[in-house]
């Protein structure tokens, strides 16, 4: 077993240095091998720790690190070793940052099994863990949102029953017998498997650095989640700062508005990120043609519901004529904006539509709105002066 599942509050430790090679996939790396080490390579949803080595009076980062067969295998710059590497080298790795997801990974374990205590039928699809905020992904088509609330509180129950967590190593034949365990065969290239339990509350197979005892994480608070037909991405935290945040929000968001006011308040808020993600999806299939070479002869016609500030500026800013329609969600009424038009067609927009706004003359922005015509009536209005345009949609 190595150091970092040992004693994963180790900060540092001296290692023999097995071989060393040029980095197969960046020549200007140098590989260290070794069969013991301190540092964590990742894997399990938990990234690679990070650290140095440090010999000779030196120094160095190590900027990658893989687990191949039995080795460990650590990565540094070429450039950076100005002496020859010594056969014994001292690790030191960013404690702070270990301890943080140490945290998280056992509490995503405790997390996911008190989802699946209340929904056998849920299937852990892969972590994501992070200092501050962790997630989970996970595929349960009877998942209740209702419940967060509930699952919530009984990971944190489990938690003060400070229960001991423990690892052992099985020969992957061997794993088949153990009652209960949490494994997923297909992702273990090992012939032996690291089973972490925790307490009698879960038992899992997990190549991560666990608590030694769940006291030691301080609460499990889940901060978000989405959902997408049936798979459901939870986040959560242990961290106070985050908490902290949240409070702090939730306090300011209960002063600033009324009670009746909030619900309203959060739902708009939803709404407006749903446009948010629209308009990018909106920008990534429209991009070749905002690109277009031909953009002094084209006048483009955009005609989106609820069009955001973000992109409407962006769009006035990066092209040169662009007529932007858009219904005012909620209202009869239609928001038009013209640049780098003829002053002919504007006037005779703003007559036959009765719109109303500024116009700047020095940018040849105008910006009005119009409570007599829908976007449609607009552009076909456009379409019988003569325009060479492409509409967007």
């Amino acid at each position: 077993m190595f150091d970092f599942h040992k004693d994963p509050y180790k900060d540092c430790g001296e290692y023999l240095v097995v071989k060393t090679e040029t980095n197969p996939e960046n020549k200007n790396l140098l590989d260290l091998y070794f069969t013991n080490n301190i540092f964590y390579p990742g894997g399990a949803g938990q990234p690679a720790d990070k650290g140095w080595l440090e010999f000779n009076n030196s120094k160095i980062e190590i900027v990658a690190a893989r687990k191949s067969n039995d080795y460990i295998i650590l990565s540094i710059e070429k450039n950076k070793v100005k002496y020859e590497l010594p056969k014994i080298v001292k690790v030191k790795i960013n404690i702070n940052r270990r301890k943080k997801l140490t945290i998280a990974h056992s509490s995503e374990h405790i997390l996911f099994k008190t989802i699946l205590n209340k929904f056998p039928n849920a299937k852990n699809l892969k972590v994501k863990l992070g200092e501050e905020i962790s997630e989970v992904f996970f595929e349960c088509k009877d998942f209740d949102e209702s419940v967060i609330s509930e699952i919530e509180a009984d990971a944190n129950e489990i938690i003060k029953r400070e229960l001991e967590v423990k690892s052992e190593l099985f020969e992957k034949n061997e794993s088949e017998n153990i009652k209960e365990l949490r494994i997923k065969k297909d992702r273990i290239k090992d012939n032996k498997v690291r089973v972490v339990k925790i307490g009698d509350f879960d038992i899992s197979a997990c190549a991560g650095t666990h608590v030694k005892n769940t006291k030691e994480i301080p609460f499990i608070f889940i901060v978000g989640i989405n959902r997408k037909n049936n798979e459901i991405k939870l986040k959560f935290t242990n961290s106070s700062d985050v908490l902290f945040n949240f409070a702090t929000l939730s306090r300011d968001l209960m002063q600033t508005y009324k009670k009746e006011n909030l619900k309203e308040f959060l739902r708009n808020t939803i709404h407006q990120q749903s446009y948010l993600k629209r308009d990018l999806r909106w920008l990534i299939k429209n991009i070749e043609n905002l690109k277009s070479t031909h953009e002094n002869n084209i006048i483009r016609i955009i005609n989106l519901e609820g069009i955001t500030n973000d992109l409407q500026n962006f769009i006035i800013k990066n092209l040169n004529k662009i007529i932007i329609i858009s219904r005012i969600p909620g209202t009869e009424k239609t928001k038009i904006l013209i640049k780098g038009l003829e002053g002919y067609t504007i006037n005779s927009l703003i007559r036959s539509f009765e719109l109303k706004g500024n116009l700047n003359k020095e940018k040849a922005v105008f910006q009005g709105v119009s409570e007599k015509a829908n976007p449609e009536k607009i552009i076909e209005f456009l379409k019988k002066q003569n325009l060479i345009f492409i509409e967007l949609k």
